[in-house]
C-alpha cells in the first residue's frame, strides 16, 4: 500500500491520528475540500433495501459501460444512496450507479434502464479511502466526526457520493464526497 500511496504523493492527514472520544480516527487516508461542478449524470437506479443488490447494480452498470461507452483513465463511476433508511421505508430507498457524462446529450436507454439527469455541485469534503468493504462501511459510520472536528456542516439537500475514479480504483482506492454548507 505504501508504494501505491507514494505514486499519488498522498500523505496521511494529521486528523487520522487525532483522538476523538474513545477511539482514534483511522478510517481514511486523506481528507480535503473540493468544489465539484454541476454535472450531467447517466445512471441506473434500483429501489429497495440497501445491501448486496447495490453491488449487483454496480456490476450491471460497469457491463453496460464496457459495451456502450469508451472508458479511459479519466472514467469515474459514482454511486449515490438517495434516501436515509431511518427516514424512508427501506423498500423505497433509491440507489443510483452511473457516471459523469461530458457530452451535451445522451438519450435515455429505456431497454437497459439508463437515464440521465443533472447533479448539483458545490463544496464537498472528500475522503480518500482504501477500496474495500471494511473501509467503505467505516467511512459511512464515522465521516461526521471529521466534519464536526473541522467545523463543517453537512448539506442534507445534496446526497453523499461514493466516487470511483479509474486511476484510484486501479490502485485499490476510492473516495467518499460529503456535501457541506
Amino acid at each position: 500500500m505504501k508504494s501505491i500511496l507514494n505514486r499519488y504523493t498522498i500523505s496521511l492527514d494529521i486528523d487520522v491520528l487525532t483522538n476523538i472520544g474513545e477511539g482514534k480516527l483511522n478510517f481514511y487516508l486523506k481528507c480535503e475540500l473540493e468544489n465539484i461542478p454541476d454535472s450531467e449524470f447517466i445512471y441506473m437506479r434500483r429501489v429497495g433495501e440497501y445491501g448486496p443488490e447495490n453491488k449487483i447494480l454496480m456490476e450491471r452498470f460497469k457491463s453496460w459501460l464496457r459495451n456502450n461507452i469508451t472508458s479511459d483513465e479519466n472514467t469515474t463511476i459514482l454511486s449515490i444512496a438517495l434516501d436515509n433508511p431511518e427516514l424512508v421505508s427501506p423498500n423505497e430507498c433509491r440507489y443510483d450507479v452511473g457516471m459523469i457524462f461530458k457530452d451535451d446529450f445522451i438519450e435515455n436507454d429505456i431497454e437497459e434502464k439508463i437515464y440521465s439527469r443533472k447533479i448539483r455541485g458545490g463544496k464537498y469534503l472528500v475522503y480518500l479511502i482504501p477500496h474495500n468493504q471494511e473501509s467503505i462501511q467505516s467511512i459511512w459510520i464515522n465521516y461526521h466526526k471529521v466534519l464536526i472536528q473541522k467545523g463543517y456542516s453537512q448539506d442534507y439537500k445534496r446526497p453523499i457520493v461514493e466516487r470511483y475514479k479509474k486511476s484510484l480504483v486501479d490502485n485499490h482506492l476510492c473516495e467518499l464526497c460529503v456535501p457541506i454548507i
